[in-house]
């Protein structure tokens, strides 16, 4: 039998989520670089690894930040819109809702007000942000109500 005609040949039978390292994970990955140095790269990419993979320990961090984020012809100057363009359908929203929570605005009614979306709208590009792991989600664990919970950015390179 050949395995090319069998009904299922070729089709995804598992999915896996890969998290980005941590911070000693992603340091251990690095020799060149001071702790301080490599706080502050961790600081910029995360611990994303393909990110991580751009940085090189044998230049500085701003060597660094202007060969793999200032510089147009670089894969990640553009990584945080082409990853938008390629995972939703609207990335003008999902830019504004970014946008509203890197500026400040934690609470979801907030970030609603800001971007000129409703609440429950806005509720569920939020959902999408945070299954992307661009944003996450954080309620105090001695007060866990839905108005105390605010959202923050989980991918630095958002940030930029």
């Amino acid at each position: 039998m050949s395995w090319y005609k069998a009904p299922l040949y070729g089709r995804r039978t598992a999915q896996f989520k890969l998290l980005p390292f941590d911070f000693l994970e992603s340091r251990e990955y690095f020799t060149g670089f001071s702790d301080v140095d490599m706080a502050m790269v961790y600081g910029v990419v995360g611990g994303t690894p393909q990110y991580l993979l751009q940085m090189d320990d044998g230049q500085t961090l701003a060597e660094n930040v202007k060969r793999c984020l200032l510089d147009p012809a670089s894969p990640l100057f553009e990584e945080p819109g082409n990853l938008l363009k390629q995972e939703v359908r609207e990335p003008a929203i999902y830019n504004a809702i970014i946008g509203a929570i890197a500026t400040g605005r934690t609470k979801l009614s907030e970030i609603s007000t800001k971007v000129g979306e409703e609440s429950s709208a806005c509720a569920a590009y939020v959902r999408n942000l945070i299954s992307l792991g661009i944003v996450k989600k954080e309620t105090p664990y001695a007060d866990p109500s839905p108005r105390k919970t605010i959202y923050r950015l989980d991918d630095n390179l958002f940030l930029e």
